[in-house]
């Protein structure tokens, strides 16, 4: 006949809680993502507005929005060490500061392939003219801000 020793059924009862415990986690992480799959529909659903302020950019992750500013051409970074469709390369983020605004917003501007060639990067300079252009909010998961010494370029 068999007769579990104490040690097995504490394990036992253990582990059951701890998978009921999983079980709702699971629940929880899938209502998470359906929350978000809502956001993105709202989202997309509305026209593309034309953006004046920063504060109003904070509200709207996933939204297309049109903003006016300029870039800084000489504060862009390299995001390197990227792989896009199984081939390596680098993103690169440029701060834009917006129209009759002190603070900037961090633009991916897109990904470069670096097609066997490391030692010359592709030609990046944009030139600080007035411009608008449409991007798409995404927050990051840890938020890096500058200094105005580091906006204004002095």
């Amino acid at each position: 006949m068999f007769c579990p020793k104490l040690i097995t059924s504490i394990f036992a009862v253990i582990f059951f809680i701890l998978f009921i415990r999983l079980g709702f986690w699971q629940l929880d992480r899938a209502n998470e993502k359906r929350a978000i799959e809502d956001q993105i529909a709202i989202a997309k659903s509305g026209d593309v507005e034309l953006v004046a302020s920063a504060e109003f950019l904070k509200d709207k992750e996933y939204y297309h929005v049109r903003i006016q500013g300029s870039y800084i051409d000489d504060k862009q970074f390299i995001y390197d060490n990227q792989i896009v469709d199984q081939v390596s390369g680098y993103y690169v983020l440029t701060p834009f500061i917006l129209k009759g605004a002190s603070n900037a917003v961090l633009i991916n501007r897109g990904f470069i392939p670096w097609n066997g060639k490391r030692e010359t990067l592709a030609d990046i300079g944009i030139g600080e003219k007035l411009t608008e252009i449409e991007v798409k909010i995404s927050k990051p998961v840890k938020r890096m801000e500058l200094k105005t010494s580091e906006i204004k370029g002095a």
